[in-house]
């Protein structure tokens, strides 16, 4: 009678022993299938954002002039909100200054950032040349401001003209490095000129040196010769004779 239980309880371990892994299987799915989900919304919502930088702010830009989208905003009508009418308004206009109305805009890319998201939209002039209009979204997709930045499309080079251009990058980087490495060497030659210039003021000033301690050394040995004539005169009166019976020949100071 004993045994039952303990078989049961062996029975019931090996059961939980055979389900942990398909419990750990299934918390797996369905993580992933929470990733694969809010990736799928994120990339719905990029598309729906560069739809509607092609099919709203692009069509604004390519279909109606800067002037009449000033006229418009003149009446007091708001595009989207006070700021990113602003925004644009500004980046419109300087455009339009640098290169005329837009001939064409296309959104090249959108993309997910930290706070939002950003689309960025290619501008072409009446001059054929490119600038990229970024607009800024909030998370909830709403655009709120925008910049202006310079842009080169290489997409349309041939290989020669790629393969031209680096060369010519590689060129300048050269003549900026030996540029530097020749003021580098002026400098230190420089160097040389400073170092003879001080070896002359300092063999300039020795003579001088020697001149003025000339006069010293003779005026202390008019000194000494003094203080031996007064001291043979002493010595001479002390021991009542003449100064020629005797000569001094050194002093010793006390």
């Amino acid at each position: 009678m004993s045994e039952t239980p303990t078989r049961k309880m062996l029975a019931l371990l090996l059961m939980v022993v055979l389900l942990i892994p398909v419990l750990t299987g299934c918390s797996k799915s369905s993580g992933a299938i929470e990733l694969e989900a809010k990736n799928t919304i994120e990339e719905e919502t990029l598309e729906q954002i560069t739809q509607y930088t092609n099919d709203s702010i692009g069509a604004l830009l390519t279909k109606n002039s800067y002037a009449a989208f000033a006229d418009y905003r003149a009446q007091g009508q708001i595009l989207v909100n006070p700021p990113f009418d602003n925004s644009l308004d500004k980046r419109w206009s300087d455009f339009v200054a640098q290169h005329g109305e837009v001939k064409s805009a296309v959104c090249v890319e959108s993309e997910a950032k930290e706070d939002g998201y950003v689309s960025h939209l290619i501008l072409t002039g009446e001059d054929d040349q490119m600038m990229r209009l970024n607009i800024s979204f909030s998370k909830a997709g709403n655009p709120f401001a925008t910049t202006l930045e310079s842009y080169a499309d290489d997409s349309n080079l041939t290989f020669g003209e790629k393969m031209a251009q680096a060369g010519m990058n590689t060129l300048v980087g050269l003549m900026v490095v030996f540029c530097v490495l020749i003021l580098l060497s002026l400098i230190i030659s420089a160097f040389k000129f400073i170092g003879a210039a001080e070896s002359r003021l300092a063999k300039n000033s020795a003579p001088a040196s020697a001149a003025a301690a000339a006069p010293k050394a003779a005026a202390n040995l008019m000194d000494d010769k003094e203080l031996v004539a007064v001291i043979a005169a002493a010595v001479a009166a002390s021991e009542n004779i003449s100064t020629d019976d005797f000569v001094v020949s050194s002093i010793t100071r006390a």
